[in-house]
């Protein structure tokens, strides 16, 4: 079973816990997590880029210039997408992007992340997180004392420490999450992963 180290607000270590092999006891599947963060990105596009056609296009009704004698290119349209200002040919259209993954694969990706993550002792817990009002310099006293400063940290949380969340905003290289919507593409791309006690509990609970 996979153990991780217990931080107080000041980075201090407190204790140690030992981690759900539900999520950090798995075999890695780098193949479904690359595939994952495929259909991720493919999912974030918008398929909106559109271009004019030559069906599109008004105009082209009289022939440019006279067929020979001028020393260039016959042609027969001035919206052929040879002339300046012409249609393109074969430009994108709208379209949509989206890929689907069964369930179970991601799921099989999240418990990749987690696994490859605490393998790596990159996940740690916090022990507190409950601030009185939003404190941005609680939050990056805490990585500083951490050893996290400048590094990419996803903060995972059940969600309800309102003043913890609006004290990461303005943290650069520092993400919060709830741990209930947290997807692999989110742990592949941080450093490290920063779990509050409730947001362990709800992630095991949630994706076990």
């Amino acid at each position: 079973m996979a153990k991780a180290r217990v931080l107080n607000m000041q980075g201090k270590e407190v204790a140690h816990v030992e981690l759900p092999d539900a999520l950090f006891n798995f075999e890695p599947r780098p193949d479904v997590v690359h595939q994952y963060v495929k259909m991720y990105l493919a999912n974030q596009r918008q398929g909106t880029h559109s271009t004019l056609s030559r069906g599109r296009m008004k105009g082209g009704g009289i022939k440019p210039f006279r067929q020979k004698g001028t020393g260039r290119a016959r042609q027969g349209s001035n919206i052929s997408p040879l002339m300046p200002g012409g249609a393109r040919a074969f430009g994108p259209t709208p379209r949509d992007y989206r890929q689907a993954m069964p369930r179970k694969m991601r799921r099989q990706a999240l418990r990749s992340c987690f696994t490859d993550k605490a393998r790596e002792a990159r996940v740690l817990v916090l022990d507190g997180g409950e601030l009185d009002k939003p404190r941005t310099k609680a939050v990056a006293g805490f990585l500083a004392g951490a050893g996290l400063a400048g590094e990419r940290t996803l903060i995972l949380s059940e969600g309800r420490e309102l003043n913890f969340a609006l004290s990461c905003r303005n943290l650069p290289k520092v993400q919060y999450k709830r741990a209930a919507n947290v997807n692999p593409y989110d742990l592949a791309l941080c450093d490290t992963v920063v779990f509050t006690r409730a947001g362990l509990a709800k992630a095991e609970e949630v994706f076990k």
